[in-house]
C-alpha cells in the first residue's frame, strides 16, 4: 500500500470508536456521575488511526479502505502465530482488555515485532500489557500517536510531523 499523505484524514460511518466514550452515556435523571467520570476517562481510538499507525496491517486485511474492527481482530488473530503468539496469549489479551482493545495491542506488537524492537518473545510483550492493562496503566493511544509518527515524513530542519527533533 501506499503511505498516506500528511493530510489525509480517515472517516468511518461505523462504529468509529474501541470503547463507549462520554457522548454514549444517556444523558437522564437516573445517570450517576461516577459512570459519567468514568466514560470520559476511557481511551477512544479510532479504527481508521489504528490502520495509520499500523502499515503492517495491510498485509493481513484484504481492504485497507473498507475494513471494519472484526477484520481487525481477525488479521491480528492470523498474525499472532506468525509472531510466535500462543493462542493463550491472544485469549489472556482478549479476557483482560476486550475484542478491539486487544486487537490494538496485538497491532503494536506487531509493529514493533516487524521494526524488529521486539526480538525474543512477542507472546510475553503481549502478556505484560495485559498486566498494564489490568493494573489501568496501559495507554494503548500515545503508542499508537509514536507509531504513526515513525511512518510521516520528517520535516526541513529534523523534525518529525509531531515537533520532536529525530535523531
Amino acid at each position: 500500500t501506499q503511505p498516506r499523505s500528511e493530510g489525509t484524514t480517515y472517516c468511518s460511518p461505523r462504529k468509529e470508536v474501541v470503547e463507549p466514550s462520554a457522548r454514549t452515556v444517556r444523558w437522564s435523571v437516573d445517570v450517576d456521575l461516577a459512570e459519567v467520570e468514568a466514560a470520559i476517562g476511557e481511551e477512544a481510538i479510532p479504527l481508521s488511526l489504528v490502520l495509520e499507525a499500523v502499515p503492517e496491517l495491510g498485509d493481513y486485511l484484504e481492504d485497507l479502505a473498507t475494513a471494519q474492527w472484526e477484520d481487525l481482530v481477525d488479521a491480528v488473530g492470523r498474525a499472532a502465530p506468525l509472531m510466535g503468539v500462543n493462542l493463550s496469549a491472544v485469549r489472556e489479551a482478549r479476557e483482560a482488555m476486550g475484542r478491539n482493545r486487544a486487537a490494538i495491542a496485538l497491532s503494536t506488537v506487531l509493529a514493533r515485532w516487524k521494526d524488529g524492537e521486539i526480538r525474543s518473545s512477542a507472546g510475553g510483550y503481549l502478556r505484560a500489557m495485559c498486566e498494564r492493562e489490568r493494573g489501568g496503566a496501559l495507554k494503548l493511544l500515545p503508542s499508537l500517536f509514536g507509531l504513526k509518527a515513525r511512518h510521516e515524513p520528517k520535516r526541513p530542519g529534523g523534525k518529525s510531523a509531531l515537533g520532536r527533533t529525530e535523531r
